[in-house]
């Protein structure tokens, strides 16, 4: 369990062993980094087995073929770009503050996952780093792009979000 602030260069490289886990609950600042949280990356074999706490300013990736990201209830995602396909397996919500963009071309599947915003700023969006994302949610059109999503609080406030995005 990695619990307090840090950064993801105060990691190292973590080696696993057995049926050993890691789990972020404290606060990891990317400082405009890119971190793996697949078996490639620092995490080593297993890669970031769950989520219950902050990751913020940098870019979030899997090279997993299956690239499964457990995010817990109540984690958060803080000024953060998902670089590559990502499934969220949480089954509950994460919280985005600042800014949530999307590398062009990935999907992002939320399954019963939802987004929640968690933010002051009246005029937060989910945006892609260049272009528009076409949602896959029944009631939207093939031509509405993801910046159409509106801002939402609390997750008392909102229905769940995208349930997967991207191409």
């Amino acid at each position: 369990m990695l619990d307090d602030s840090f950064n993801a260069s105060d990691l190292g490289n973590i080696t696993q062993s057995g049926s050993g886990t890691v789990s972020v609950t404290g606060i990891l600042d990317l400082s405009s980094g890119t971190l793996d949280i697949g078996s490639a990356g620092i995490f080593g074999s297993g890669g970031l087995s769950s989520l219950s706490g902050t990751i913020k300013n940098g870019t979030l990736i899997n090279t997993n073929s299956t690239p499964n990201f457990n995010a817990l209830g109540g984690s958060t995602l803080d000024g953060v770009t998902l670089g590559s396909n990502l499934n969220f397996t949480g089954g509950s919500y994460t919280l985005i503050k600042n800014s949530l963009l999307l590398a062009n071309g990935i999907t992002v599947n939320l399954g019963n996952h939802s987004f929640y915003w968690n933010t002051l700023n009246p005029t937060q969006e989910l945006k892609t780093v260049s272009g528009n994302a076409p949602s896959t949610r029944p009631e939207a059109t093939p031509s509405m792009p993801a910046t159409a999503a509106p801002a939402r609080r609390s997750p008392s406030a909102a229905a769940s979000l995208y349930r997967a995005m991207g191409r």
